[in-house]
């Protein structure tokens, strides 16, 4: 929490231990506000305004915006979830180089589930999809979007990658893993439950 600047906290009507808080994120720069409740009536979280007071003494109650989390995809290979989960921390917390990287790194697993007797780097693993028409070509153009966008994050050396950029990645992903897996998944399951 010592990312964050407390700009404003006024006693909370609803108790005499609670506070409410407004801060300035210091990864996003966007507002958060707080409801703090404390052990000690008199002490509010502004007397020290970077989060450094006792925690001991301070427990967040709820914060807004609320975290949203990663958007999980069912039936996701465990190894594929795990930079997936990653990348979507990492884009929350706004670091876009690190997401970049983790949305990269999830595609590469998901296509080696896909076909896994491809070899090669990430490019011509697609390229193998393609030529052996396992995916609709969108999906291919996704895989490679993710894929481009990933490399130029690590290997640009002037540009840092922007929100929008990451944003259109990480929903990128997202399709291609609910297509990948989910909807596979999706279809199995109604099968099986109309064959009983």
């Amino acid at each position: 929490m010592a990312g964050f600047k407390i700009e404003r906290d006024i006693k909370s009507p609803r108790s005499d231990y609670a506070w409410n808080s407004m801060g300035i994120c210091g990864v996003c720069n966007e507002v958060v506000m707080f409801i703090f409740e404390t052990s000690n009536k008199a002490s509010g979280p502004s007397q020290d305004n970077h989060f450094s007071w006792n925690f001991s003494q301070q427990d967040i109650v709820e914060t807004f915006p609320k975290k949203t989390g990663p958007r999980l995809t069912e039936a996701t290979p465990e190894n594929v979830l795990k930079p997936y989960i990653e990348a979507e921390k990492s884009f929350e917390s706004g670091l876009f180089s690190a997401a970049a990287s983790c949305y990269r790194k999830a595609m590469e697993r998901a296509v080696r589930h896909v076909n896994p007797d491809a070899t090669g780097m990430l490019n011509a693993r697609i390229r193998g999809l393609e030529k052996l028409q396992i995916l609709p070509h969108h999906m291919i153009e996704l895989l490679d979007q993710v894929r481009l966008f990933g490399n130029s994050s690590m290997h640009e050396d002037d540009e840092d990658p922007t929100y929008e950029d990451c944003e259109a990645a990480r929903e990128f992903a997202y399709l291609f893993l609910r297509y990948a897996f989910t909807l596979p998944a999706m279809v199995a399951d109604a099968k099986a439950k109309q064959s009983k």
